[in-house]
């Protein structure tokens, strides 16, 4: 008689960790960068093989506004209005980042970068002043107050303002350049 040997492998169980996705906009990370028209999103954490993230995967986003673009804000961040912000990974994660048509103005050929422009014949104040990128939100209202120095006056705006009062108010539609007027004072 013949004798069966039967030989019974261990089980194991194998368990496996739920894996996540994470989108921004409408465009699944598949790696290290996502891309707009209007700007890149930099993802320091890029996905596994399977385009997927661990549960409690900490990932860094980081906004890039293309040229005449500027940050706005996040939804779907641990600080929607920080950038760098951060997502931690507990389910799929849907972002969205906006990013803001931003337009630079220049007063007498002078770039404005603060809350006031000075040139021999007077000064421009303006508020608000522009943002951190010397440029202005999309629609923005500036005031602009010239203000002559001592021996000249006032005479009137140019450019992208017009009229002979000193204090005018423009909106950042575009791209702006102004004048501001002075003419020296005889005695």
């Amino acid at each position: 008689r013949r004798q069966r040997q039967m030989c019974i492998r261990d089980r194991v169980t194998v368990t496996f960790e739920p894996r996540f996705t994470l989108t921004i906009g409408n465009q699944l990370v598949i790696g290290s960068s996502v891309s707009f028209a209007e700007g890149s999103v930099s993802v320091d954490k890029a996905p596994g093989d399977d385009d997927k993230y661990a549960k409690g995967t900490v990932v860094t986003l980081t906004a890039s506004p293309a040229s005449g673009y500027g940050f706005r804000s996040w939804a779907g961040t641990s600080n929607d209005t920080s950038n760098p912000t951060t997502v931690t990974i507990s389910s799929n994660k849907h972002v969205t980042v906006t990013f803001e048509l931003r337009f630079p103005l220049t007063i007498n050929n002078q770039a404005v970068t603060g809350p006031s422009v000075n040139f021999t014949e007077g000064s421009v104040s303006l508020n608000p002043a522009p943002g951190k990128d010397a440029k202005y939100a999309k629609d923005s209202t500036v005031t602009l107050t010239a203000s002559p120095a001592s021996g000249y006056r006032f005479d009137h705006w140019e450019g992208d303002a017009s009229g002979n009062v000193t204090t005018v108010t423009i909106t950042m539609n575009s791209n702006k350049s102004v004048t501001a007027a002075f003419k020296k004072v005889y005695t």
